[in-house]
């Protein structure tokens, strides 16, 4: 993550923070914040006509490779916080998101990157991007250009 100013991103989510989240110092653990960070990607996915779902494509799925979180203030229940997410890059056999997480003074409390690749489902090896994904990579990719 750089030094720049924390963003909002095009796609928004908002989750309430469960009392089970917070740890013995009574903030939010941070494991939490990869959760939220995999709630706003399955809502994004589930947002677009496609409804990406594992079982779509019998033969290629998209797993995660990496993820990194930058932590920027602490939350503590009751909260509700507003997920932000939008892709960032999308190449033949990978797909990267950024999301950002806000409290309801509007801070930036996390911040945080995925990579994802495509693999063949019984081999693991890389695969292509599968053709029912192209449209929704498209138009991600022609929101990137258009805000870049």
């Amino acid at each position: 993550m750089s030094e720049a100013p924390p963003r909002r991103y095009a796609f928004s989510h908002r989750h309430a923070v469960a009392w089970g989240d917070m740890d013995a110092l009574g903030h939010v653990n941070n494991v939490a914040y990869a959760r939220y960070f995999e709630i706003v990607r399955a809502e994004f996915f589930r947002s677009t006509q496609l409804g990406f779902r594992a079982d779509q494509n019998q033969d290629v799925m998209l797993v995660m490779s990496g993820l990194q979180l930058r932590y920027r203030s602490q939350v503590i229940w009751p909260a509700v916080l507003e997920l932000t997410l939008q892709p960032s890059q999308i190449g033949s056999r990978t797909l990267h998101l950024v999301c950002s997480m806000w409290d309801q003074e509007d801070r930036c409390v996390c911040e945080g990157r995925s990579d994802h690749i495509w693999v063949h489902r019984d081999s693991g090896r890389p695969a292509r991007l599968p053709l029912s994904f192209a449209p929704l990579a498209e138009q991600f990719r022609k929101e990137l250009q258009d805000a870049g």
